[in-house]
């Protein structure tokens, strides 16, 4: 018997409002939020208003930062 395994998908302000339920009950089990990018990115008003519709449709949830690799760390 296989064991089954999570499917989630991440989410930013680049796919403006998402519907939850429907990740849902396409079987997404989790998402995870960006929130911030650098030290000059930051998304709280999307991040806060979405946590919260999707873990009203059941979803695991969370946040992340994005990084990007080509930068020194101090962006």
């Amino acid at each position: 018997m296989a064991i089954p395994h999570p499917t989630g998908v991440d989410v930013s302000h680049f796919q403006g409002t998402v519907d939850f339920a429907k990740l849902k009950s396409g079987g997404q089990s989790f998402v995870s939020i960006k929130a911030t990018q650098g030290t000059h990115y930051s998304s709280a008003s999307y991040y806060t208003d979405n946590i919260d519709k999707a873990r009203k449709a059941g979803l695991i949830s969370g946040g992340y930062h994005f990084y990007s690799g080509t930068l020194d760390g101090a962006d």
